[in-house]
C-alpha cells in the first residue's frame, strides 16, 4: 500500500495531467472539475502529511527522500500550469446539474419499484377475497408470485441505484464547495511543508552517515 506522499503525488500528477488536457472553460466536465476537487477534499487537512513523514523518517530516511523529491516536482509542474480557464468554471452550476441527472435516474429505479409493489399488493389482496380452488386463484396466485419476484429486484436495483447516488452526491459536494484559490492555496501549503520535509529529512540523512 502507497505511503501518503506518494498517494498525494499521484493524485497530483492527475491533476497535472487534466488541467492542460482543456482548452476552453465549456470543454471542462464534471469528471474533470472532480479530480481537482477532490485532491482539494481529500487533502486538504495537511497534518496528515507532517504524521506521515515522521513516521517514514524513522523507518526509512533515504525512501522518505527520494518520494518527497517527486512531490516536489509534481507541486513545480502544477505551479507552472495556466489555471486561468478553470477560474471562469461555474462550479456551483455544473453539481447542480450532475446532481440533478444522478436524482432523475434515481426516481426512475424507484417509480419502477413503487409500481410493481402497488401491483403486487394489488393482486395480494384480490387472492384474498377469492375462493382457493378456483382457475382464476390459482392463475391470479401466479401472476402475483412473479409480480412479488418483479418488485424484489427492482427493489434491489433502486437499492443499488440508492447507493450510487449517494457517492455521486458526495462528489458533487466537493465540486460544488470547490474554487480554484482553493486548490491554489492547498499546493501553496503542501510546497512549504514538503520542502521543510526534505530539509530535515537531508539533515537526518547527514546525521545518520556520520
Amino acid at each position: 500500500m502507497e505511503n501518503l506522499i506518494e498517494e498525494i503525488t499521484n493524485r497530483l500528477l492527475l491533476v497535472n495531467k487534466t488541467i492542460p488536457s482543456k482548452k476552453a472553460p465549456e470543454e471542462i466536465v464534471f469528471e474533470d472539475a472532480s479530480v481537482l476537487a477532490e485532491f482539494f477534499a481529500d487533502f486538504q487537512y495537511t497534518n496528515h502529511l507532517i504524521d506521515a513523514a515522521e513516521k517514514q523518517a524513522q523507518e526509512n530516511i533515504h525512501a522518505l527522500i527520494e518520494c518527497n523529491g517527486k512531490l516536489l516536482d509534481a507541486i513545480f509542474s502544477f505551479k507552472s500550469l495556466d489555471l486561468q480557464i478553470w477560474k471562469q468554471v461555474d462550479y456551483i452550476r455544473m453539481a447542480k446539474k450532475h446532481d440533478d441527472i444522478n436524482l432523475k435516474e434515481l426516481r426512475v429505479v424507484e417509480e419502477a419499484a413503487t409500481k410493481l409493489w402497488k401491483q403486487y399488493q394489488s393482486e395480494s389482496n384480490r387472492l384474498d377475497m377469492m375462493p382457493f380452488d378456483t382457475p382464476e386463484f390459482i392463475q391470479l396466485d401466479k401472476k402475483c408470485d412473479q409480480s412479488r419476484e418483479d418488485y424484489y429486484k427492482a427493489h434491489e436495483l433502486a437499492e443499488k441505484q440508492f447507493d450510487i447516488y449517494k457517492n455521486v452526491m458526495n462528489k458533487c459536494a466537493h465540486v460544488y464547495y470547490f474554487e480554484m484559490q482553493f486548490l491554489e492555496i492547498l499546493i501553496d501549503k503542501i510546497a512549504h511543508i514538503a520542502q521543510s520535509i526534505m530539509a530535515d529529512a537531508k539533515r537526518m540523512e547527514k546525521e545518520v552517515g556520520t
